[in-house]
């Protein structure tokens, strides 16, 4: 394994970290959210699955769960988003930002470093960080420095620094 490699490794660290830092910030303010932060939060059937988006729910329907507090079937609910949640663009960081009272300004400063970090990452992962040129004097796989993934690691850093300040 090479410098290189290691590197990319790195990105897909990072990239997991800053998925952590949102998902763990998530479970510990959606339970107190806005109603306006539960939009896209599914309910879940008391046997785990992700009910079908139907607004309404008739007696037959909240039988299934009866002995569970409102509390309860809000935390079932927002354990299954977490466990099925990804953060892979700005737009989704956005979105986590919002559900949880953050405002998403904070990010601007950032946007572009964590898209472009975000954006090597899928390519790292899903396409084994193929270089799309091809032909005499192109690598195999796209090049990558310590300074970039350097500078990722500060942004990230400091970007879950203010967002830890605001909750």
């Amino acid at each position: 394994m090479g410098h290189a490699d290691v590197l990319r490794a790195s990105v897909i660290l990072l990239h997991a970290a800053l998925e952590d830092l949102l998902r763990s910030i998530e479970e510990l303010r959606l339970p107190g959210a806005m109603p306006t932060a539960f939009e896209r939060i599914r309910f879940l059937t008391p046997g785990g699955a992700v009910r079908d988006g139907k607004e309404k729910f008739s007696l037959v329907d909240l039988a299934a769960y009866r002995g569970q507090t409102v509390d309860d079937v809000f935390r079932a609910a927002i354990d299954g988003h977490l466990e099925h949640s990804n953060y892979n663009n700005i737009g989704e960081i956005k979105q986590a930002l919002v559900r949880v009272g953050i405002s998403y300004t904070i990010m601007s400063p950032v946007a572009a470093a964590l898209e472009a970090m975000m954006k090597r990452r899928h390519w790292i992962a899903h396409r084994a960080d193929v270089n799309p040129m091809t032909g005499r004097g192109h690598h195999a796989a796209q090049s990558i420095g310590k300074d970039v993934v350097s500078s990722w690691i500060d942004v990230v850093e400091s970007f879950g620094r203010d967002v830890l300040q605001r909750i």
